[in-house]
């Protein structure tokens, strides 16, 4: 089958302007045997033995692979996954980008990549590292990029296999949707002028919802022409502009997406501009084998039960609580079985926390006294940080908030003893909720000040929502409403996008009333019909009931 004649012919045409720049995803690598997120997600779900019904809740959530990465590696080394990406060996479109380099017609390469065959085919190429091409992959590396430098530039915006350090950073960045200056100033640079004039776009799924598309979706000025090739057995370019889904490109008046079977069109490019064509296929490598040697090793260090903690905080991340439980009460029941108190401890204080987000108080509470008792015998701090905050929280919502303050002053100490930034975190938020309740906003927001840099730091995407949230409570009562609004507003959109839908509506609820306080009665009714329609859909009872009220009282 051959490309039509025209979507080659564009995509040669800017390679020979020598203005364009290529940006690549995974799908450039899955012909030298490496997975894409997806394959690697599966497998890893696979050997957790989360079944069907709770993979697809997480794979539908948007919460991207590095996130969930950074979840799991929250509870165990990654280093098993992560050697993944130093294996395969470079295929035909990672020997023609080295081709269109060495030949002149790119100078830049940026990648969301981590593994190393651009760097091996840049080298079956004969070109020397440090001295025909350099590597970028840190943010200290993209800070001191000369964009006028000929020299060939590959840019590993997400960090590289050839180092952990900065993968688990990346992990931590795109989780907490903290997507540095500087590596926001490279999305700028490649997709608006003055450098470039094309981008050329390989193998990319435009999946990442918490880094790249928003930034290019920020950009207004100035914008290249993207031709992006979309990978299937039909043949067409249409405006890219038009592409409906998953598509941060809406402002651009240039570009095109390209429909066409990439494998015969990297050929044609190739044959039309070198000699020599090769298709390079490499048969699927042995990554199983390392997502067995994570989990084995997981088990030895943490015991059995590790797969359903795994499971339950990524469940807990996406508002899935009613599962979260599950997990987690399966985990306690194996803790008793291999006598771990640590463990069991740590099981009850997680239930606590899913039962008290559930509004179970009396449960929530049954677990946090036996977890703290167990805490204090075996004199575990970090437990002691978590299960006194979340016993702070249950006091609160049973409107005992003098001692509430009290267990959080307990968990904060303990937090900054172990100089535990996540409890610490999570205690700094939970105060404030309490201050507010007391009538000390001024308090209230001194401390959410200081957690908001945390959350956004550890990438905690949950915590960072729920502090907004009461931020904007505080901001209320200073009768502030326009900023309310706004955190409000920022609190809705890390719902929406980690896909919480009991969140989203539990911030929706804030919103109609921040509408009504500031007078803004048509906005306010139209977000309580929204929020009633979510309700309904996830039979969220409680939302559902505190609508009805208000609709009465009003």
């Amino acid at each position: 089958m051959k490309i039509p004649v025209n979507i080659a012919s564009e995509i040669i045409k800017a390679l020979n302007g020598r203005s364009t720049a290529i940006f690549c995803g995974a799908g450039i690598s899955f012909n030298s045997g490496l997975p894409v997120a997806n394959s690697l997600l599966n497998e890893i779900f696979k050997i957790l033995e989360i079944d069907e019904i709770e993979t697809s809740l997480i794979a539908n959530s948007h919460l991207p692979f590095e996130a969930i990465m950074e979840t799991i590696l929250n509870e165990s080394s990654l280093d098993e996954i992560q050697d993944i990406f130093l294996q395969g060996q470079p295929n035909s479109n990672h020997i023609l980008i080295a081709k269109l380099a060495k030949a002149g017609n790119v100078n830049v390469i940026c990648t969301t990549n981590f593994d190393m065959m651009l760097e091996q085919a840049f080298q079956k190429e004969g070109l020397v590292n440090g001295r025909d091409f350099k590597v970028y992959l840190s943010d200290d590396d993209f800070k001191n990029i000369d964009w006028n430098d000929p020299q060939i530039k590959l840019i590993k915006i997400h960090g590289s296999a050839a180092s952990k350090k900065e993968m688990a950073i990346t992990m931590q960045y795109v989780a907490g949707a903290n997507f540095t200056r500087s590596r926001e100033q490279i999305i700028k640079n490649l997709f608006s002028k003055p450098y470039f004039e094309n981008v050329l776009m390989l193998g990319y799924s435009c999946s990442d919802f918490f880094d790249i598309t928003p930034c290019i979706e920020r950009l207004d000025t100035d914008l290249n022409n993207v031709l992006f090739i979309q990978h299937g057995n039909e043949y067409a370019i249409e405006p890219l502009s038009e592409k409906l889904n998953d598509n941060p490109f809406k402002r651009f008046t240039q570009g095109s997406r390209i429909l066409a079977n990439t494998d015969i069109l990297i050929k044609s490019i190739w044959n039309k501009m070198f000699d020599g064509y090769q298709f390079i296929f490499y048969k699927q490598v042995d990554w199983n084998n390392n997502i067995r040697e994570w989990y084995a090793r997981a088990l030895n260090e943490s015991g059995s039960g590790v797969k359903h903690h795994i499971i339950s905080r990524l469940l807990y991340n996406i508002g899935e609580f009613e599962l979260t439980k599950k997990h987690h009460e399966k985990s306690i029941v194996i803790a008793m079985k291999e006598n771990n108190l640590k463990a069991y401890a740590s099981e009850m204080g997680n239930l606590a926390m899913a039962h008290n987000a559930l509004g179970e108080y009396e449960q929530a509470i049954f677990c946090l006294e036996e977890s703290i008792t167990l805490c204090e015998r075996i004199e575990h701090l970090q437990g002691l940080s978590s299960q006194c905050q979340v016993y702070g929280n249950v006091l609160h919502h049973t409107g005992k908030n003098e001692e509430a303050i009290q267990y959080h002053k307990k968990a904060i100490e303990y937090a900054s003893r172990e100089s535990d930034e996540e409890n610490l975190c999570c205690a700094l938020g939970n105060i404030s909720n309490v201050y507010i309740a007391l009538g000390k906003p001024d308090e209230a927001i001194d401390s959410l000040s200081k957690g908001l840099n945390l959350s956004k730091k550890l990438g905690m995407k949950q915590v960072e929502s729920s502090q907004l949230g009461i931020l904007a409570k505080a901001l209320i009562y200073k009768k502030d409403y326009e900023g309310a609004l706004e955190k409000t507003q920022e609190s809705l959109e890390i719902k929406r996008m980690i896909g919480d839908k009991r969140g989203e509506c539990d911030v929706m609820f804030n919103l109609i009333n921040i509408y009504s306080f500031s007078g803004r009665a048509e906005e306010a009714s139209k977000v309580f019909d929204e929020c009633l329609k979510l309700a309904e859909s996830i039979k969220y009872k409680r939302v559902e009931q505190m609508l009805y009220l208000q609709k009465i009282l009003n």
